[in-house]
């Protein structure tokens, strides 16, 4: 091969090399969030189902006792996973409210998408993520108080937990964070949430085999100053 024609080669594959390289420059962070409701020994109340809505992670309750409920207290609990932030540990809650919802006896009932009602916000777990210095969150939902028409009540015999509910989850999702520290650096640096359709929809393991903890998972890509979560 001539050099005429190793030139005209080597120019050749610098331009279908280029716009990999462009693009593989710019790729967007990935935040990654890890949604539990692991079983609670002893609750009335159980969340057997979890689903992504409107902007919220929304629970269904399953009222496994005999007297019809009134009112709930969900909260969650969030980490930032092991090797996924500043401070592995570090937790914040969020909710924790009663809020009036009525289920039956044995039944199971979706916790509405507006109103005064038990479900996490997108925006919030971004917010506490900025807190948390975490370029992945690890949530887990927790019933704490269970109101029955009759007037009596369930509470947890503790208060929120110091560490996660279930921590063999929060250890499974160590790790779960190419990137680290360029995906934390973005986080910090946006100053809102836009939804968009084209982000990949949650994916749940509600439904993978009877008896598993309920879970979802979905993620959001840091494009400039916002974080562009999957579309209500």
């Amino acid at each position: 091969m001539g050099e005429t024609a190793r030139n005209r080669m080597a120019a050749l594959l610098a331009l279908c090399v280029a716009p990999l390289l462009i693009g593989a420059s710019f790729a967007s962070p990935i935040f990654r969030v890890f949604v539990y409701a692991p079983v609670q020994e002893g609750s009335p109340l159980r969340t057997v189902g979890l689903q992504y809505d409107e902007g919220f992670i929304r629970m269904a309750l399953l009222n496994a006792s005999d007297k019809p409920i009134a009112k709930v207290a969900i909260a969650a609990v969030e980490v930032a996973p092991p090797g996924c932030g500043a401070e592995p540990r570090t937790r914040i809650h969020v909710g924790g409210s009663v809020e009036a919802l009525d289920i039956p006896p044995h039944g199971t009932v979706m916790t509405p998408p507006r109103g005064n009602t038990p479900r996490i916000a997108a925006p919030v777990l971004i917010a506490n993520a900025q807190r948390l210095k975490a370029a992945s969150l690890h949530v887990q939902i927790v019933v704490m108080e269970v109101d029955f028409e009759d007037g009596t009540k369930w509470k947890s015999q503790k208060q929120l937990p110091a560490t996660p509910f279930d921590s063999s989850l929060a250890d499974a999702d160590a790790g779960k964070c190419p990137d680290a520290s360029a995906v934390a650096e973005a986080l910090s640096l946006t100053d809102g949430v836009r939804f968009d359709r084209g982000v990949e929809r949650p994916s749940t393991g509600d439904k993978d085999e009877p008896g598993s903890t309920p879970r979802l998972f979905f993620y959001c890509n840091i494009e400039g100053s916002k974080a562009v979560c999957p579309s209500p």
